[in-house]
């Protein structure tokens, strides 16, 4: 399978297995070829390949909202300790060939949708099917862009700095390293068709729909620096569906305090868990950030919970089982928070703050919540940023990205510091290293160029 996955990835032409005997490795052997629609269903619903608990885990593994005691990173593994502590060199193979494994899945799926029967399936069921594959195609891509771009800005996008873009199953398709606006684009573009074609709402969040779609474009347009597109989808979403929970209800004893698919949940899917960091008693809170959660506001309580030795842990998991993975999904607060950003960006500081207190008043403990107010609107945007790291810490797939993007401000950038024993690792605001290493084996067999170090 490896050999599979690279192939695809560098569409090199080497005698790799082609699409028929990649489907023999389907659960139903009936799947070798597709022929029907519901073939085309089961790719997408194949847990095997396109399972919901492997997306990236190296940003959050690198990011700062944790720590780990010197014992727990010396008992990582090499690549685990090194994207820990930043190594120039840290290894990132497994994060790129997951989702590049699912974007090939989900191209499968879009060269065939044409030449399939319906099968007694319908043609909105069709629709269905290529909306979710371009979903799930581009929310890969947005990750891998993360991980191994530059945060998007204008001085930058048009350096060949983004990721390969493959669109078809064709292994023997030549690829480079599209620049970083056309992968941006290529996302968008997904993102948008999907919502058209996606209803409203699903049954499940475990399959998008367009209040997923539009969720993901609002963060994607937040990252990029557009605002109004940001505002645009955030509203869009929140016309859908704006109930958020009352924290004021949920048990702050319970070792798990959300359920499975909570009221919250636009989407879901969580972080690959193999390098065991986020285990409960193993990932430590960084004091820094707990010390932000102010008397009454409860996810102090229903986020974290101390350990016997004092070291305080994180158990508010939206993914219903904090197990060692991390909800890495969609879900409403962070849309309200990202509706708050771009008014606040864009100069509406008064109504930013209103759609702020929309979300903190169902965060704070009744008696002691009152409304946010501030005399100067330049403390605002600073504000609403303070509180997305509080509301969207330990949320997989934000906080890397979040870092990228705000150390485009000095007034916001971040210096990132660890201590292990004596030893003492920094990374500094826009250093190199935020864009992880493309794999060797990526470099050497296509020839595409490397980040810089």
């Amino acid at each position: 399978m490896k050999k599979i996955i690279i192939g695809y990835i560098l569409t090199l032409t080497l005698p790799f297995v082609g699409c028929e005997q990649y489907l023999d490795e389907k659960p139903v052997r009936s799947l070798a070829v597709p022929t029907k629609l519901a073939d085309l269903q089961a790719i997408l619903d194949n847990e095997n390949r396109m399972s919901w608990n492997v997306y990236p885990e190296s940003g959050d593994i690198a990011a700062d909202y944790y720590y780990l005691t010197a014992a727990n990173w010396e008992s990582r593994n090499e690549t685990v300790r090194g994207r820990y502590v930043w190594s120039p060199t840290a290894d990132t193979q497994l994060d790129w060939e997951f989702c590049y494994s699912r974007i090939f899945d989900t191209n499968i799926v879009l060269d065939n949708l044409d030449a399939v029967s319906l099968g007694g399936m319908t043609v909105s069921q069709k629709n269905q099917i290529k909306g979710t594959a371009l979903f799930v195609r581009a929310w890969n891509y947005f990750h891998l862009v993360q991980l191994f771009s530059p945060a998007f800005h204008e001085s930058v996008a048009n350096e060949p700095l983004g990721v390969p873009l493959k669109l078809t199953a064709d292994i023997n398709e030549h690829v480079v390293r599209n620049t970083i606006r056309e992968t941006y684009q290529r996302i968008v573009d997904d993102l948008k068709a999907s919502a058209e074609l996606l209803p409203e709402k699903v049954d499940t969040p475990l399959r998008p729909d367009a209040a997923a779609a539009y969720a993901a474009l609002a963060r994607v347009y937040l990252w990029m620096a557009d605002y109004d597109s940001a505002l645009k989808y955030s509203d869009l979403v929140l016309t859908i569906d704006n109930e958020l929970m009352d924290y004021n209800d949920i048990d702050n004893t319970a070792r798990d305090p959300f359920e499975l698919f909570n009221r919250e949940v636009l989407y879901h899917v969580t972080m690959r868990a193999t390098s065991g960091v986020f285990v409960r008693t193993r990932c430590l809170v960084d004091t820094n950030l707990l010390a932000t959660y102010k008397l009454g506001d409860l996810r102090r309580l229903v986020f974290y919970s101390q350990g016997n030795n004092g070291d305080w842990q994180f158990k508010g998991d939206y993914s219903g089982d904090n197990g060692g993975t991390l909800f890495f999904g969609l879900a409403l607060d962070e849309v309200v928070l990202t509706k708050a950003e771009a008014l606040a960006r864009l100069g509406r500081e008064i109504e930013a703050i209103d759609v702020l207190n929309l979300l903190l008043k169902n965060r704070w403990s009744k008696d002691k919540f009152k409304p946010t107010q501030v005399e100067d609107t330049d403390d605002v945007l600073k504000l609403i940023l303070e509180e997305r790291r509080k509301e969207l810490a330990f949320r997989g797939g934000i906080r890397w990205g979040d870092l990228k993007r705000l150390n485009l401000y000095p007034e916001l950038a971040t210096e990132l510091t660890r201590k292990i024993d004596n030893e003492t690792y920094q990374l500094l605001p826009n250093d190199l290293r935020y864009s992880f290493l493309v794999p060797e084996e990526v470099i050497s067999l296509s020839g595409i160029n490397q980040n810089l170090r």
